[in-house]
């Protein structure tokens, strides 16, 4: 069982996207990805060392950083989270991908809902269904992003999400982001609305991306027209327009 794994960094910021948007929260970044999307903006490359920001300084210039030997053991990782604002309630697990960690995660989430009384939230693309259904029942909130042919420039992931999908507990409070842009091809929208048909009660976070500049890379009106094609082929789901925050009013 692997009871150690390559992490990039942890720190405590303001949730940026989908449905805890504004929700300070606690962040552990995996390393490593299975997919390399071209709209990517994440450095979850392996390094030497972990960085773990103490303090609460909400820029891209944070120096003050303790740096940990990678990888990380789960009682490192458990005495670093005690040790952030206790009145933190959340957990966003993210990457990369952290499902290739799973084992790691296997041994690591009981630990920590049992030492900390956290809540975890898993952010996931969603394509590795085997090791999510190993570690589904220690997820309170599960994020899962749908990755579009059209917009992100890798192959079709269909089958995978399918699978993934019927993973999912009922009891874990589940939200779905989709990341468009101007190159969003119809095909992919009805093949979205086919995989999202049976699910109830699902939350669907239209995603505009976001360039380098800080400018949405599709209009208001796009926009609005694929919120209005999924809402006719979804009409018992939430689906919203929501940019990343955490972009748009430059926290890291």
């Amino acid at each position: 069982m692997q009871d150690k794994t390559f992490l990039k960094e942890i720190f405590t910021s303001i949730q940026g996207e989908g449905l805890f948007v504004g929700q300070k929260q606690i962040f552990i970044r995996f390393c490593d990805c299975n997919l390399s999307c071209s709209y990517c903006d994440t450095d979850f490359t392996r390094s030497k060392y972990c960085n773990v920001f103490s303090l609460e300084n909400y820029n891209d210039n944070r120096a003050d950083s303790t740096q940990i030997l990678n990888p990380v053991s789960v009682g490192q990782l458990l005495k670093i989270i005690s040790g952030f604002d206790k009145t933190i309630e959340t957990i966003a697990i993210t990457g990369g991908e952290p499902l290739l960690s799973s084992d790691f995660l296997m041994l690591s989430l009981p630990v920590i809902k049992k030492e900390t009384r956290h809540k975890i939230l898993l952010e996931t693309n969603a394509t590795l269904p085997e090791p999510f259904a190993k570690i589904s029942k220690y997820v309170d909130i599960l994020s899962f992003d749908i990755k579009l042919p059209s917009v992100g420039s890798h192959k079709s992931l269909w089958p995978d999400y399918e699978k993934f999908i019927r993973y999912i507990p009922k009891k874990v409070l589940s939200y779905c982001k989709i990341v468009v842009n101007k190159d969003v091809s119809c095909q992919d929208l009805l093949q979205t609305a086919k995989l999202l048909k049976g699910l109830s009660g699902i939350i669907i976070f239209i995603q505009p991306e976001i360039n380098s500049f800080l400018e949405k890379t599709i209009s208001l009106e796009k926009l609005d027209l694929i919120r209005k094609d999924l809402l006719s082929k979804l009409p018992s789901l939430d689906i919203r327009i929501l940019p990343q925050l955490h972009k748009l009013i430059k926290i890291y």
